[in-house]
């Protein structure tokens, strides 16, 4: 660690995790399937979800493929779009009352 630098060892996430004695891993590709633009980094996996954060290598991209590595075998590629983020804060009733969903 270089003498004055922030430490941002606490945003790091794991690109693998381990679910029921198996790793769990996901990857983007850009759209001809075979570059590989980044690992995503993890934040949950289970036998039924995955919480994972969007690289910021898809960028710039109109479609990806990313396809999830459980145990060593690697899923058929889903080709998904990519759009511009909109992020918003939404509440629990559709008239933008109440307590807030975020």
């Amino acid at each position: 660690m270089v003498v004055g630098a922030p430490d941002t060892s606490f945003f790091k996430f794991p690109v693998a995790l381990a679910s029921g004695g198996h790793n769990i891993a996901v990857n983007f590709y850009k759209a001809d399937g075979k570059t590989v633009i980044s690992q995503t980094p993890l934040l949950f996996g289970s036998e039924f979800q995955i919480n994972a954060l969007v690289p910021a290598g898809v960028a710039g991209n109109t479609t990806v493929n990313l396809s999830v590595t459980y145990n060593g075998v690697e899923s058929a590629k889903l080709v998904a779009n990519v759009v511009a983020a909109d992020p918003g804060i939404f509440t629990t009733a559709a008239n933008g009352t109440e307590q807030g969903a975020f």
